[in-house]
């Protein structure tokens, strides 16, 4: 039997997860498959060839992206942050971030560990690459699970990290602005929808970045509750994968309307 009480597998939705469909199923189905599971059906194929593969393949997916995109990074810094992100507990946390764990088939009596969690990431990246799937090996990694290699980095911009997510699903960010003008300044307020566009959460700073950033937190946290999102100030890290660039229209208006104000002010 599998361990999420399945009586068959479930290839449509392990590919939705993964974002990817699969020429040969077979292949994504031995990715899922812990050795374990050899009690139940001796003649099937569990994933540790697979795992081996797909080792290999994420070290060489994070070196190159580390390569081409960190380019203010010695082989020092770019070995400790391939580390972070190829790391047993990085793996485990892509897993199940993924909801793959629902997925594993092995024998009931057999608890699941966060190596099996860790080997069945590694399997599903070796059986993409057999199935020339490096795209979506990028995509996956980079893409769907980029807010835990976000925090693994230590990256913070929140707004990048929830635009990569939504693009990963399928999705775009909706973004609403409104100024407001007071003694104390001028205060921006971003607004953001998410996946089901019916929910909003707003940011308010007298910076639009950091307005933005606020909302893109709060839709965060609320969306994926298991992810520590990091609040420590951008570092040079953040070069690692571009950002995305604040409204200048906003920010037009702003100044606009500041000056309007001393402008009056001025007349009283």
């Amino acid at each position: 039997m599998f361990s999420t009480g399945l009586t068959k597998f479930d290839h449509a939705s392990v590919e939705a997860k993964i974002g990817y469909q699969f020429k040969d199923h077979a292949l994504l189905e031995e990715a899922c498959t812990h050795s374990s599971y050899r009690q139940i059906d001796p003649y099937c194929k569990d994933n540790e060839r697979l795992e081996f593969l797909g080792d290999s393949v994420l070290d060489i997916v994070v070196a190159e992206r580390l390569y081409r995109n960190g380019c203010d990074l010695d082989p020092g810094n770019m070995t400790l942050f391939k580390a972070r992100v190829v790391s047993n507990s990085a793996c485990a946390r892509y897993t199940k971030f993924l909801g793959l764990h629902l997925h594993l088939k092995r024998s009931g009596g057999t608890p699941i560990s966060s190596g099996m969690l860790a080997n069945q990431f590694e399997a599903v990246l070796g059986a993409l690459w057999l199935e020339e799937a490096e795209s979506t090996i990028s995509s996956l990694l980079f893409g769907r699970c980029y807010p835990i290699v976000a925090e693994l980095l230590d990256i913070d911009d929140h707004k990048t990290t929830l635009h990569r997510y939504l693009v990963a699903l399928g999705k775009q960010p909706v973004w609403g602005y409104s100024i407001s003008l007071s003694d104390g300044g001028v205060t921006f307020t971003a607004t953001v929808r998410g996946r089901s566009g019916n929910t909003s959460f707003s940011g308010r700073d007298s910076s639009i970045k950091e307005a933005e950033r606020s909302a893109a937190k709060a839709l965060l946290d609320w969306d994926r509750t298991s992810i520590r999102v990091p609040t420590r100030r951008p570092s040079l890290r953040q070069r690692l994968i571009s950002w995305a660039s604040s409204i200048e229209e906003a920010e037009e208006l702003a100044a606009d309307a500041s000056e309007g104000k001393h402008a009056t002010n001025s007349n009283d």
